[in-house]
């Protein structure tokens, strides 16, 4: 369980400091025969800092449960 929390504790902290994810995809537009016309799309994932916050708390309380049933 104390694995566990730390995991989600550092995972929050990463969703703290990084709150965009970005990749793109390629869309075929047209296909003439032997020529292909692809567009490439950029796209984002944002989410609020508060959801960082949240699974830190969720990590923590985990954390504190396992060091307590350990000891």
């Amino acid at each position: 369980m104390k694995k566990t929390g730390i995991t989600l504790i550092i995972i929050g902290l990463l969703l703290i400091v990084f709150t965009v994810f970005g990749f793109s995809s390629e869309k075929e537009v047209a296909n003439l025969n032997e020529t292909e016309i692809n567009i490439t799309e950029p796209h984002q994932v944002k989410w609020p800092p508060y959801i960082g916050g949240g699974i830190i708390l969720m990590g923590g309380l985990i954390h504190l449960n396992g060091i307590k049933k350990a000891g």
